[in-house]
């Protein structure tokens, strides 16, 4: 946006005395958060929260403090305070997003821990889709699919005759059209949300195929099966979880889901999607990255003719093969250290 169009635009302020007075109400509203974020509390999500706030408060009294000792005939604001009340902004709306978060779940407790790591990954960590490339690029093309169907509803060819005037799109935006956009909003908003869980109508109509020729090896709660996106044939590795009639096997199953989406290590699986269908509803999948056809416990477990047919780099007692498998101990050994860094921080124990 141009310095014209701030100018023209009343809601933007345009010098340090409208600005002063914006942040002299700014900081009341902070000192009312204040009084929270000073409270003891036992819980780590409670206390995430109220960290974030606390280095809220702090930047803006600090930048308060700027705009009042600035000259009152500064005029138009420029790129230095601009990229700070952008930064406020952010603060701001994190916060809203933590409060919010700490009222829909537990706090205290192993859940209170975990739900502190959860908080960690989807509010303040601003790396968190590159983390997750698959499941981040899945949601991005579901959206913009869904994007695409209402601006076809709205402006393509089928459109339906009222919403346009001599072949114009008539901008007297409906009720209903509104109604959609909400719609639409909220399920953007859903998709990012921790413990999100797609639903499809029917197994048929997921983003999988199952690849029958595989025999699915058994995990340590549920079936494993090797699976293809059906656009491109990828492989992945699919988690299913059977017979979920009770409200507490599904909260074993989410969180599992949940310490997928807040490890993130080169040897542990990627998260791609965790889905469910209408038609099952007892049923849930985790869909991971990368499908593994050889599992470690055969790896341990199979004779070494068997290791040397799944792998040919094998060779009983040669260096080549001790060093690989001093490789794969030392990855295991670096995702648990992981693991017990995350831990460590919150106290959850994993």
């Amino acid at each position: 946006m141009s310095s014209n169009d701030d100018a023209q635009n009343p809601s933007v302020p345009n010098d340090s005395s409208e600005l002063a007075k914006v942040l002299l109400q700014s900081l009341a509203c902070c000192c009312r958060l204040e009084s929270w974020a000073g409270r003891k509390t036992d819980s780590p999500l409670i206390s995430l929260a109220q960290s974030h706030i606390r280095n809220l408060i702090a930047e803006v009294r600090l930048f308060a403090e700027a705009i009042l000792s600035l000259n009152p005939s500064a005029g138009i604001l420029d790129g230095r305070i601009r990229t700070t009340i952008a930064h406020i902004s952010h603060l701001i709306t994190t916060a809203l997003g933590l409060l919010e978060f700490c009222l829909e779940n537990e706090c205290d407790g192993d859940e209170g821990e975990l739900n502190a790591l959860l908080a960690k990954t989807h509010f303040l960590d601003e790396n968190r889709s590159m983390k997750h490339p698959y499941s981040s690029v899945i949601k991005c093309l579901r959206n913009l699919a869904e994007c695409v169907e209402i601006s076809n509803a709205w402006t393509g060819p089928n459109v339906r005759k009222e919403t346009h005037i001599w072949g114009v799109p008539c901008f007297s935006i409906s009720p209903e059209f509104l109604n959609t956009i909400a719609g639409f909003v909220q399920k953007v908003r859903s998709r990012q949300s921790p413990r999100y869980v797609h639903t499809y109508p029917s197994e048929s109509e997921t983003l999988w195929r199952i690849d029958l020729s595989v025999m699915p090896p058994s995990g340590s709660s549920g079936v494993v099966r090797k699976v293809t996106l059906k656009d491109t044939g990828q492989s992945f590795a699919q988690k299913s979880f059977q017979g979920l009639y009770h409200k507490s096997d599904r909260s074993k199953v989410i969180r599992e889901l949940v310490l997928l989406e807040v490890c993130h290590h080169p040897n542990i699986v990627d998260l791609v999607e965790a889905y469910e269908t209408a038609d099952d509803p007892y049923a849930l999948h985790i869909v991971m990255a990368p499908w593994a056809p050889y599992t470690l416990a055969k790896f341990l477990h199979s004779p070494d003719s068997e290791r040397k047919k799944a792998f040919p780099w094998f060779e009983l007692n040669s260096t080549p093969s001790i060093l690989s498998v001093y490789r794969i101990m030392l990855g295991l050994a670096s995702a648990v250290g992981h693991l017990h860094g995350l831990s460590q921080t919150q106290g959850y124990q994993t």
